[in-house]
């Protein structure tokens, strides 16, 4: 029954048609339970695909699951991060960035890194002056 003459025993219907099923057109490769089958048909071959399908839809909500953790992880270092970082920012003052800044010859990175971090800090606690830092 493995000849090229011999078409598949799955009855199947063409995409777009919508007028009945047609015999499936593919040579036989497979004989199972008695009855002749192609490749894309036969039962173990189609066990087969659809535990591949499963396994690679699993993979991927594994992975959309593990970034949401992530996040999820990254949010709650979030209170610890500003606190650290208003506790820099109470106990010194920009002159003593621009002190430090002048003895080592770079005035213009410390006073930007200073504005940087206040930002940051406004953003995080919503009083920024810009619209779009709210939220």
């Amino acid at each position: 029954m493995t000849t090229k003459s011999a078409q598949c025993s799955k009855t199947v219907q063409h995409p777009g048609d919508s007028w009945g099923n047609y015999r499936c057109e593919h040579p036989v490769k497979v004989v199972e339970d008695g009855a002749p089958y192609c490749t894309i048909h036969a039962p173990s071959y189609v066990k087969v695909k659809r535990a591949q399908l499963i396994a690679a839809a699993d993979a991927k909500w594994d992975a959309i699951h593990a970034k949401k953790r992530d996040s999820a992880h990254r949010i709650e270092c979030y209170p610890e991060l500003l606190a650290a970082c208003e506790a820099i920012l109470s106990g010194v003052s920009l002159d003593v960035y621009r002190v430090a800044a002048a003895n080592m010859g770079r005035m213009a990175p410390a006073e930007a890194a200073f504005a940087l971090l206040r930002a940051a800090i406004n953003k995080a606690r919503g009083t920024s002056e810009l619209p779009h830092d709210k939220g």
